[in-house]
């Protein structure tokens, strides 16, 4: 399964189902590194949070979080 991202904005990306009972990810791309944040279901407005050396990495580290936890 091909995880689909939101177009960047501003160096921000989204992909995953969005909702109150589902999981999703954000990528937030600073040039010099990227953050990936892991939100589920409960967490309000605090995610997981990991930095990563490039926004491909952080993507590839939100796929992986989506397939383990997406049915």
């Amino acid at each position: 399964m091909k995880t689909q991202w939101t177009k960047p904005y501003h160096g921000v990306t989204h992909a995953g189902e969005y909702g109150t009972k589902t999981h999703w990810v954000t990528v937030c791309d600073y040039g010099t590194f990227a953050t990936l944040a892991c939100w589920f279901p409960g967490c309000q407005f605090h995610p997981l949070h990991s930095d990563h050396k490039t926004a491909e990495e952080a993507k590839r580290a939100g796929e992986k979080y989506l397939r383990q936890h997406t049915l």
